[in-house]
């Protein structure tokens, strides 16, 4: 069975320099639904008979407007199969679970004949055409880890107490929407924290086919049976140079196979780099950083029919880029430890390593 997998779509109307869109609201929010559509264009042509959805459909963490909520509803009414999501840090609805989805499309006309078949994994096994098993990790605040612990003790408890002897050829898989506790070591930097998680999750459960890691933005395999399958499209400037896009799982072949996003990306250019604009950049989000007010007069002029090309002084830049380094997550030191958990057994990290490749980083940054 060959399965679909993408995640945080972030769905959301605004980005500052967006333009309107009649029926969308902004052309931004139009262009994430196309990015999801685009891939259920390609899973309907592999013969994709199940979804999975690694969470963060939607931008805010509060409340929907009207207009993304009906984009989700667009989204669900097209999908080529059934779409499994699961709870994560953004977003309304999957916090609370399908009783509150159904109810929140109710109080905007909608009935659940009139979208696909949605279901939330939680701590509960969900039997899929008799072939899968496939249990969700509830999202957890950090600061609620043995919550978290908890729910992935339950995950094992029912699959070894109660199903293991009836599903022990069922295809099994984990969703989950956030790292581990494990991961937060002591002068150990934020990149490190997706190999960590791989390595922790690979030992609690062993006996899983493939475990899923939503929330990271940049799509990436740190090991055969897990994946990260990364945002849908970049989404904000946080995302330059990052590899987004969706993924096809086979569970007879065990291949998964990653489709790069044909979305609008992000790009930043120095004043000097003005030359490496390519005119076939223009539907991106283009940033310039300018010395001054008058560069980026002169810049924004010259650049008059680029209506997604800003300009942002240096000092502002800088500030920016400060604020946002901590969320960024470079991979090329992850993947220099996720070699090492394919090369050996992975029932956890090697300590002294994992430290000495943490400082060695550490080092090279600073």
């Amino acid at each position: 069975m060959r399965i679909g997998i993408f995640s945080d779509i972030h769905l959301q109307e605004d980005l500052g320099n967006s333009v309107l869109d009649t029926m969308w609201g902004t052309s931004r929010l139009k262009e994430i639904v196309n990015s999801v559509m685009s891939a259920f264009k390609v899973f309907k042509h592999y013969g994709v008979e199940l979804i999975l959805d690694l969470g963060d459909d939607f931008n805010e963490k509060t409340s929907v407007s009207i207009m993304v909520f009906n984009a989700f509803a667009h989204i669900l009414r097209q999908a080529p199969a059934p779409i499994i999501g699961i709870s994560s840090n953004h977003g309304s609805w999957d916090k609370i679970g399908t009783k509150h989805l159904v109810h929140t499309f109710a109080s905007h006309g909608w009935t659940p004949d009139k979208i696909w078949d949605f279901k939330v994994a939680a701590e509960y096994a969900i039997n899929f055409a008799d072939k899968i098993l496939i249990f969700g990790v509830t999202y957890t605040p950090d600061s609620e880890m043995d919550l978290f612990n908890g729910r992935c003790d339950r995950i094992n408890k029912e699959y070894h107490e109660i199903l293991e002897s009836k599903h022990k050829n069922s295809y099994k898989i984990i969703m989950m929407h956030q790292g581990i506790k494990e991961a937060k070591l002591k002068n150990a930097p934020q990149n490190l924290e997706k190999v960590i998680t791989a390595s922790g999750m690979l030992k609690v459960f062993s006996w899983a086919d493939l475990i899923l890691a939503g929330h990271y933005h940049d799509s990436q395999r740190i090991h055969s049976k897990f994946i990260i399958p990364g945002a849908i499209c970049q989404h904000n400037y946080k995302d330059v140079g990052g590899k987004r896009g969706f993924w096809i799982h086979d569970t007879e072949t065990k291949v998964s196979q990653f489709f790069p996003s044909k979305s609008p990306q992000f790009r930043i250019f120095k004043v000097d780099q003005l030359k490496e604009i390519k005119p076939e950049y223009k539907d991106d989000y283009i940033r310039v950083i300018v010395e001054n007010n008058t560069q980026a007069n002169k810049i924004e002029k010259h650049f008059k029919d680029w209506p997604r090309l800003h300009c942002l002084i240096k000092s502002k830049a800088e500030e920016v880029a400060l604020r946002d380094s901590s969320m960024n997550l470079q991979t090329d030191h992850t993947e220099l430890l996720s070699k090492y958990i394919r090369n050996k057994n992975p029932q956890g990290l090697d300590q002294k390593l994992l430290n000495r490749l943490g400082q060695e980083i550490i080092k090279n940054e600073s």
